[in-house]
């Protein structure tokens, strides 16, 4: 059966969060047995929360693997750390002088936790900013995995070079995510001998928004259209029901940053254990992490989605070299079984707006939050931490082959293609075809 893209995509959001959520400031983060709001963390949602798990949909004969995918969770950058609470900051003490006094709306279990909390050491690890974390290793090794377990023929346990390529882009974690992710096909004791590829500057394959002059500009000066939001009533009031929440009225009303500082401990807090509750995370209801994540759906739209009319050639091509790589392994004859490129939440994006994806008809604002619950650009759901796309191609001896396409381990709907994510590899070839041919670098980085 054919589907209409845009439909499926819309009822797949509108099944996730097309309602908007009432603030309740009674709510108990502790006691909550579904935490929604892990579902709504943006580009640090934790991974297990919104994954599907891989699956083969076709009867024909997988040859060949494409994969590129984000790095796994990590630790805060250097530029997460400028938003968290200094160890001197105050305001774990206030709020626990409001719980005291009787001004908060806390539970007692969420403000005992507020009580009991301290920075985690591995916030500051000195193993260096930004690096991939335990939990990162993990998922990553456990997608590895099922993928293995899905396709065991075109995904070995033995590690063969001419079988297997690995590429990562110049940061560390992007390195230790290949590293991880060869354990989980080869085991502990050979992912250090597998040969990596990628690590140097510049990297027009999985970082080449790095060395765009143009893109590098037009976002030095930030979302214009976020920070409108963020100024506006909607998030405003946001601020305002989490100050009260935590204590703090009137003339003692939190500021953006504070508010800011919070939800950066609650959310890298979870994505190094998203089974265990994080004390700050109780500041927030799930209607206003609702709020927030609108906020930074707004930042990537306009960052690397569809949000600049004037730049959508620019963006469309600034991974011209990642597709017509995907493009040329697809239809290649050797035998290679495995392309795998780890990379960034950027590079997926990217990856998602040259196929033309997640394209929503009424472009986000600053002012339709409510009418955008059911957007199809959705960060949390598109780059989780540890997103990724992988691409299968099947030999179909009746019939002409066949193209799998999973995001996150679910099936990626493709315009002329079947609902479990399988199109016929004219369709891709087709839908693709300005990409196939093209000479990169006369596209790469020009509007």
């Amino acid at each position: 059966m054919k589907v209409n893209l845009a439909v499926v995509v819309a009822t797949f959001v509108a099944c996730t969060n097309a309602t908007l959520l009432v603030h309740d400031p009674e709510y108990c983060y502790s006691t909550d047995p579904i935490r929604s709001q892990l579902k709504m963390f943006s580009t640090t949602t934790p991974y297990d929360t919104v994954r599907g798990s891989a699956y083969n949909p076709s009867t024909c004969t997988p040859k060949r693997f494409w994969l590129v995918s984000r790095h796994g969770s990590r630790y805060p950058s250097i530029a997460d750390r400028d938003q968290l609470l200094s160890p001197n900051d105050p305001i774990q003490s206030k709020i626990m002088e409001n719980y005291d006094s009787g001004k908060t709306t806390l539970c007692r279990r969420d403000a005992q936790k507020i009580r009991e909390w301290h920075l985690d050491p591995t916030f500051v690890q000195t193993a260096g900013p930004a690096n991939l974390s335990v939990t990162g290793w993990n998922e990553i090794k456990n997608i590895a995995r099922r993928y293995q377990t899905i396709f065991p023929g075109l995904l070995p346990r033995s590690y063969s070079q001419s079988h297997y390529f690995f590429r990562n882009s110049p940061y560390l974690r992007t390195r230790q995510t290949a590293q991880a992710f060869a354990e989980g096909l080869f085991g502990p004791d050979v992912y250090q001998r597998v040969n990596y590829t990628g690590g140097s500057w510049p990297d027009l394959f999985m970082f080449p928004f790095g060395t765009c002059p143009a893109w590098m500009e037009l976002i030095s000066s930030g979302s214009i259209e976020a920070q409108a939001f963020a100024d506006g009533p909607r998030f405003q009031e946001m601020i305002t029901q989490v100050s009260n929440k935590l204590g703090f009225v009137g003339s003692d009303r939190l500021n953006q940053t504070q508010v800011v500082a919070l939800m950066t401990h609650c959310q890298y807090e979870q994505i190094l254990n998203h089974l265990k509750a994080s004390p700050f995370c109780s500041a927030f209801s799930p209607g206003n992490v609702q709020v927030y994540e609108y906020y930074n759906d707004l930042i990537f739209y306009y960052m690397c989605g569809y949000g600049y009319t004037s730049c959508r050639t620019m963006f469309k091509n600034m991974d011209c070299y990642l597709v017509q790589d995907m493009l040329d392994f697809l239809q290649a004859a050797d035998n290679q079984r495995a392309k795998l490129s780890f990379g960034h939440d950027t590079t997926v994006q990217f990856l998602m707006v040259a196929m033309g994806l997640f394209n929503d008809r009424i472009p986000l604002t600053a002012k339709n939050f409510e009418k955008q619950l059911s957007r199809h650009w959705r960060t949390s759901l598109i780059t989780p931490m540890a997103a990724n796309l992988a691409v299968v191609r099947y030999d179909c001896r009746h019939d002409e082959d066949e193209v799998l396409f999973e995001l996150n381990e679910k099936p990626l709907l493709f315009p002329g293609c079947d609902s479990n994510g399988v199109c016929k590899i004219s369709v891709v070839l087709n839908r693709l075809s300005h990409f196939a041919k093209a000479n990169c670098a006369s596209l790469y980085c020009k509007n």
